[in-house]
């Protein structure tokens, strides 16, 4: 038990890690390229918004299996200093596990963090822009706008009081060193001759967005599974848990999120 809840926790933070960013990360609609054209520009006039992910995990070892559900509400200010406030939540067989707030303020080069673990009490740590550019969503965008490819429009849907397009394709794994993950490597125990080996062990990942006529993603959703399954391999064997092979199979990774309140989140105060 205390194996697999190390690793479902190790695996939650990576898959954080590249989903997070993704909620500016603009493709493509009516026609998919002129509707990609309109986002990347409304996107990249965005103010404010705020999201929500959902995240779906299902481990199992051998005959134990482990499901996780980890929620994720944040409000995000743009300018010359961002701003962001979460909200983390997380359980498992429906009982809470793990749930924090967060702060964050861009001070010059660095992020100045704050975080209750629920005790009331907030703890300070100085970080760099590098380590929450997951959360960036607008930094983020032009990349995923280059890394999405064989774009079709899957049909339309009101959403949140959004016309939107839906728009499915592929992330491609070229850009994944690039979403945010490989700064977790150290803490994880892979090695960069091991984050390659990740890199290119794993296929493209499937992806929807939802983008409305104005250009705004208002949703989105991955398919991280097969991206998971092979971290957890690679870390396993990092880490030299057992000289045998560990039947560690992760089943299910599914993201969601949904954006809205864009240029009307109003201006907090950090702790």
């Amino acid at each position: 038990m205390k194996f697999m809840k190390k690793f479902l926790a190790v695996s939650m933070t990576a898959a954080m890690a590249v989903s997070v960013s993704a909620c500016g990360g603009e493709t493509g609609g009516q026609d998919a390229e002129a509707l990609v054209k309109t986002a990347t520009e409304t996107m990249a006039s965005v103010t404010s918004m705020s999201s929500e992910m959902t995240m779906d995990f299902t481990m199992s070892l051998e005959d134990e299996t482990m499901d996780m559900t980890s929620k994720a509400i944040m409000d995000t200010i743009y300018g010359e200093n961002l701003k962001i406030k979460m909200d983390v939540s997380a359980e498992t067989a429906g009982e809470p596990v793990q749930a924090y707030s967060m702060y964050m303020e861009q001070n010059g080069d660095t992020i100045d963090a704050y975080m209750d673990i629920g005790d009331g009490t907030w703890y300070q740590q100085s970080l760099t822009l590098e380590d929450i550019s997951q959360y960036d969503a607008q930094a983020n965008a032009e990349m995923y706008l280059q890394s999405m490819e064989d774009l079709k429009i899957d049909g339309t849907e009101e959403l949140n009081g959004y016309s939107t397009s839906i728009v499915s394709g592929v992330f491609m794994r070229d850009a994944m060193a690039s979403s945010g993950i490989e700064s977790l490597t150290e803490s994880m125990g892979l090695t960069e001759e091991d984050m390659e080996t990740v890199l290119n062990s794993i296929s493209d990942m499937p992806v929807k967005m939802w983008i409305s006529e104005e250009g705004y993603i208002v949703k989105y959703e991955i398919d991280m599974t097969g991206m998971m399954q092979s971290l957890m391999d690679n870390m396993l064997a990092a880490a030299a848990q057992t000289t045998e092979e560990v039947p560690l199979v992760i089943s299910k990774t599914m993201v969601t999120m949904t954006c809205n309140n864009f240029n009307a989140v109003e201006d907090f105060e950090i702790p």
